[in-house]
C-alpha cells in the first residue's frame, strides 16, 4: 500500500493566487530605493584580514646581545645534523625542516604513534641521511621525555601536543614588548601544554627549540602570546600559566 495520499491541485487557481500576492518588480525597486536614500552610513572598525604567527614577534638577536646584562649565552657544539644541513648549498634541507621533524618525534613519543613526516621534507635526503636525521630527532625527543618537565607531562591528566589556537588581540593592547595599534588575530600552535599534576590549577607550556645558540629572550614575546592564549582558553589567571623553552640539543630548559 502507498504510505501517502496524492491530492490533485487546481493549477490555474494556484497560479492565480500566487500572482495576486507578488509585487511588480518596479514597485519592489522603488520601495527599496526610498529606504536606501533615507539610510545613514555607519562607520565600523576596520579589521585587518589574515592571521599573524606568534613567531613573527621574535626579538632581534643582535639587539638582545647588545642590551643584555648576561655576559655569555650557551652555544651548542656542532653535531651530525649540522654537517648534513650544511652540505645542501641551496637549502634543499634546512634547519626549519629538521625542526619540524624533531617536533613530530617529540609529539609521537607521547602519542605512541609513528611520527607523521611529510615526504617533501626529506625528498632531498639520501636514505643514509634520512636515517641519521630521524635517529637524532628520536634522541632529542627522548631527552625531553626523560627530563623533569617530561616526567611531569607523563603524569598529567590533561596533555595536548601541537595545540592549535586563534587569539583575538584588541586595538591598543600590549603583549610582551609588542604593541598592537590595530585589532588583529594571532594564529599559532603550542608544541606542548599540560596540567601540572602537582598543582591542578597550574598549566605548563613547553616550546621546543633546536637552536644552535640558547638565547631565551628572543622567544619571550612568542611565549607571552602562548601564555595569554592558554589563560583565556582554560579560564585561569596568567600567573597560573608557566612557560618553558626546552632546547633539544642540550636538554637545557628555562622558564620565561
Amino acid at each position: 500500500p502507498c504510505p501517502f495520499v496524492l491530492e490533485s491541485i487546481d493549477i490555474d487557481l494556484s497560479e492565480k493566487n500566487t500572482s495576486e500576492k507578488r509585487k511588480p518588480i518596479t514597485q519592489v525597486i522603488n520601495e527599496a530605493k526610498i529606504e536606501y536614500e533615507n539610510a545613514q552610513t555607519i562607520q565600523t572598525e576596520q579589521i585587518e584580514f589574515g592571521y599573524i604567527s606568534p613567531s613573527s614577534f621574535h626579538e632581534n638577536k643582535e639587539d638582545i646581545l647588545q642590551t643584555s646584562t648576561q655576559n655569555k649565552y650557551f652555544k651548542n657544539p656542532q653535531i651530525q645534523i649540522d654537517n648534513i644541513i650544511q652540505s645542501f648549498k641551496n637549502n634543499e634541507f634546512g634547519y626549519d625542516s629538521f625542526g619540524t621533524i624533531a617536533h613530530a618525534f617529540a609529539e609521537s613519543i607521547f602519542t605512541k604513534q609513528t611520527p607523521n613526516i611529510p615526504s617533501y621534507l626529506t625528498q632531498a635526503l639520501s636514505e643514509k641521511q634520512k636515517s641519521q636525521i630521524f635517529e637524532e630527532a628520536q634522541n632529542m625527543a627522548q631527552l625531553f621525555y626523560d627530563s623533569e618537565l617530561g616526567n611531569l607531562a607523563k603524569q598529567s591528566d590533561w596533555t595536548q601536543n601541537e595545540y592549535d589556537f586563534k587569539l583575538l588581540v584588541k586595538q591598543n593592547s600590549k603583549i610582551g614588548n609588542v604593541e598592537f595599534d590595530k585589532q588583529k588575530i594571532i594564529k599559532g600552535q603550542i608544541d606542548l601544554v599540560f596540567r601540572n599534576p602537582n598543582k591542578p590549577e597550574e598549566y605548563i607550556i613547553v616550546d621546543f627549540k633546536t637552536d644552535t645558540e640558547e638565547i631565551p629572550e628572543i622567544h619571550k614575546n612568542q611565549l607571552e602570546i602562548y601564555r595569554l592564549a592558554v589563560s583565556k582558553f582554560k579560564t585561569t589567571n596568567l600567573s597560573n600559566v608557566k612557560c618553558y623553552l626546552f632546547y633539544f640539543r642540550s636538554g637545557h630548559y628555562v622558564e620565561i
